[in-house]
C-alpha cells in the first residue's frame, strides 16, 4: 500500500509532447525538374548556442531556405535566428519543439509563378516535444525512400520570407549530431531498480537539467508507463512549479517533497541524482520545497550526489564467460567447468548462467538437442539438470534460455510463444508469457533480458524468416508477468539473429544486411537511435551467437571458435591461435 504522499497523479503532458509532430505540410516527393541544389555538411564550431544565422539582403528564396534550415540547427531552445527568416504570421504559427532528422538533404530550385521551395531528404527519424525519438525503420537505417517537403515564400518589405511550413525543426543527420541522449529514470514497479528513459535534447547546462526534472515531472514514456512506478514525486510537483537554479550546490525545487516519508525522500534523490549525473556544474545537489532544502535520510544531510543514491540496477555478476564446446561448459580460461552439469548424456547446445543465492555452484539453463526434439533443462553446476516438459509445447526450436535478474526465473522461446520457468520452488515451474500483436506472431530466434530486468530484447522473424529487433516493457504486477507495446528497433533492412545488451541503454546485435548478405555486427540505443552497422572486421565466418556485457569485450562464436572483440579486430582466447567453442555467455 503507497503512502497517501505518493498517490498516483495525472500526468503533465502537452499535446504536443503526447503525439510525434511531423514538419511536413504537404508532401510533393523528389523535386522532378531542375537539379536540387545539394546542402554542404553544416559546420558546428564554438558554441552552438551562440552562433546566428540571419538572412542576406536579397537572398533568393533557395538560399533563404538553405539559410533557414542551416539556423535550425543553432540556438538550441530558442532558435531565434531561424524565426528571423519567417514572416510574422509563421512566426506565431512555428514550433520547435519537434523535429524530423533526414539524410541526403537536397534543395530544389524555385520557380517563379510558383511560391514554393521543395526540400528533399531521406527521413531517418523523428523527435517529438519530450525528446522520444522514433526511428523510421527503412532502409538500412540511413533513412528511407526520399520525401519532400515544401517551404512557401512571400515577399515582406522587398525581401523573401517563409510564410509557409510544418511544424517543427528539419534537422540533418549531422545536425543531429549535435543532440544527446540523457536518461530520466523511474523506479521499476516494485520500487526495486531504475528504469532508464532515454531522452534526446540539444540543451546544455542549467537549461538542460530544467528540461530533464520537467520531463521528469511529466513521467515515463509511453511504452514504459505500465513497467514503471511514475508516482514517486509528489502530487504537487506539477511541471509549472518545478525548477533547478544555482551552481554549488544545484537547487531542485520540488514543491511537496518535503512532505514525503523517508524511504519516498530517497527515492525522489535517487531519481534527482541519477537523472542530473553529469549535467551541471555541480555533481552536489539539493532538494527543496518552498526554498527550504529537504534532508535525504540515506545521505544524512540536505546534500547528496548520484553516487551517494541507490543502485541503478542489480549488483553486476563476476564478468566471466563461458562457452560450449563437445556439448560441455567450459570456462574463458580453457578449463571445463566442475560438477555434474557436465555430464557427457546432456550434450547441451546452449546455455544461461546465474548465481542464485550463495552457495558456490551455478545456476544453469539449458538447451539439448535440436528442433522439435529440443528440450530445457534447469538445475546447478554441481547438482546436475533437470528436464522441463509441461506446459512448453513439443514442437519447434527453443531459442537459448534467459535468467532474468533477481528474480530466480528463466526465459525461454518456442516458436511465437515465450515462457519463464520459476525454478526457485521444489520443482521448475513454467508460465506463459502473452506477447503483442505488434510482434507479428512470427518464430522467436532469440531473447535477453536487460540488466535492470524491466525491458527484454527479442529476434523475431518476419513471414519471410528474416529477423528483427523488438524492445518490449517487461509488466510485473500481483505475481502476473506480461510484455507491453513490443516495438521494433531495426530496419528492415538488415536481419538480425541474435542480440545482447551492452548496458541497460544500448544493445548489440549480430545479423547482415538483407541487400547483400554481407554479415555484419550491430550497435544501437534501445530507442532504436544511432543504429549502426558494420563488417565483422578479421572474422573469416559470420557469427552466429553473441554475449556481451556493460564496461566488458564483446564475444562472438563463429566458425565453430569463439572470438572476443578488440577495436575492430577479434581475437581468440588461450594459448593456441584459436579456441573452439560455441555459444559464448556472460554470467547474468
Amino acid at each position: 500500500m503507497r503512502s497517501p504522499q505518493r498517490m498516483r497523479r495525472h500526468l503533465v503532458v502537452t499535446a504536443a509532447a503526447a503525439s510525434l509532430v511531423l514538419m511536413v505540410s504537404a508532401c510533393t516527393g523528389v523535386p522532378s525538374s531542375s537539379a536540387p541544389e545539394t546542402i554542404k555538411p553544416i559546420p558546428f564550431g564554438g558554441d552552438v548556442q551562440g552562433q546566428a544565422i540571419t538572412p542576406a539582403p536579397g537572398a533568393q528564396p533557395s538560399e533563404l531556405v538553405k539559410a533557414f534550415l542551416q539556423a535550425n540547427g543553432t540556438e538550441p531552445g530558442t532558435h531565434t535566428s531561424a524565426r528571423t527568416f519567417l514572416t510574422p504570421d509563421a512566426r506565431r504559427r512555428w514550433t520547435d519543439t519537434t523535429a524530423t532528422i533526414v539524410s541526403g538533404l537536397t534543395i530544389g530550385t524555385f520557380k517563379p509563378g510558383k511560391p514554393v521551395v521543395v526540400v528533399a531528404g531521406r527521413v531517418v527519424g523523428t523527435l517529438n516535444a519530450a525528446g522520444i525519438y522514433t526511428p523510421s525503420l527503412q532502409r538500412t537505417g540511413q533513412g528511407g525512400d526520399p520525401a519532400g517537403f515544401e517551404y512557401h515564400v512571400t515577399k515582406v518589405g522587398g525581401q523573401y520570407r517563409i510564410d509557409g511550413l510544418g511544424k517543427g525543426l528539419l534537422l540533418t543527420v549531422d545536425q543531429f549530431d549535435t543532440y544527446k541522449p540523457h536518461p530520466l529514470y523511474f523506479y521499476d514497479l516494485a520500487d526495486r531498480y531504475l528504469v532508464p528513459d532515454v531522452r534526446w535534447s540539444q540543451l546544455e547546462s542549467s537549461q538542460l537539467e530544467q528540461w530533464l526534472v520537467t520531463q521528469l515531472a511529466a513521467g515515463p514514456r509511453p511504452d514504459l508507463q505500465n513497467a514503471v512506478n511514475p508516482d514517486t514525486l509528489p502530487t504537487q510537483a506539477s511541471v509549472r512549479r518545478i525548477s533547478v537554479t544555482g551552481d554549488a550546490p544545484t537547487k531542485v525545487e520540488i514543491p511537496g517533497a518535503a512532505q514525503l516519508n523517508s524511504p519516498a525522500r530517497n527515492q525522489l534523490a535517487s531519481q534527482i541524482g541519477h537523472t542530473l549525473y553529469g549535467v551541471g556544474p555541480s555533481s552536489v545537489l539539493s532538494i527543496t520545497d518552498g526554498g527550504t532544502p529537504v534532508t535525504i535520510p540515506s545521505a544524512a544531510s540536505v546534500q547528496f550526489t548520484a553516487s551517494g543514491a541507490s543502485d541503478a540496477g542489480p549488483p553486476p555478476p563476476a564478468r566471466d564467460v563461458y562457452y560450449l564446446r563437445s556439448g560441455r561448459i567450459y570456462a574463458e580460461n580453457g578449463i571445463e567447468l566442475s560438477g555434474a552439469v557436465n555430464r557427457s548424456s546432456y550434450s547441451l547446445n546452449s546455455i544461461a548462467l546465474t548465481r542464485l543465492g550463495r552457495s558456490g555452484g551455478l545456476s544453469v539453463a539449458a538447451v539439448t538437442g535440436t528442433g522439435d526434439e529440443a528440450r530445457l533443462l534447469v538445475g546447478s553446476q554441481l547438482g546436475g539438470l533437470t528436464p522441463v516438459t509441461k506446459p512448453l509445447p513439443s514442437s519447434g526450436a527453443l531459442t537459448r534460455p534467459a535468467w532474468a535478474p533477481g528474480a530466480g526465473e528463466v526465459w525461454v522461446g518456442r516458436g511465437s510463444n515465450l515462457y519463464r520457468v520459476i525454478v526457485t520452488g521444489k520443482a521448475p515451474h513454467v508460465l506463459p508469457i502473452a506477447i503483442p500483436t505488434s510482434a507479428g506472431g512470427g518464430r522467436i530466434v532469440s531473447l535477453r533480458l536487460s540488466p535492470e530486468g524491466s525491458r527484454v530484447a527479442m529476434v523475431i522473424s518476419a513471414a519471410n524468416g528474416k529477423g528483427q529487433l523488438f524492445v518490449g516493457s517487461v509488466v510485473r504486477t500481483a505475481g502476473q508477468v506480461r510484455i507491453d507495446t513490443l516495438q521494433p528497433v531495426s530496419p528492415v533492412g538488415v536481419v538480425v539473429q541474435d542480440v545482447a545488451w551492452i548496458e541497460a541503454s544500448t544493445l548489440f546485435a549480430i545479423g547482415y544486411d538483407a541487400t547483400n548478405h554481407d554479415p555484419e555486427v550491430f550497435e544501437t540505443n534501445v530507442d532504436g537511435s544511432a543504429w549502426s552497422g558494420r563488417g565483422i572486421g578479421s572474422l573469416q565466418d559470420a557469427p552466429d551467437s553473441v554475449t556481451v556485457a556493460a564496461g566488458q569485450l564483446a564475444w562472438v562464436s563463429a566458425g565453430g571458435f569463439i572470438w572476443a572483440q578488440r577495436g575492430t579486430d577479434w581475437v581468440s582466447p588461450g594459448a593456441a591461435s584459436q579456441t573452439s567453442g560455441t555459444a559464448p555467455i556472460y554470467l547474468e
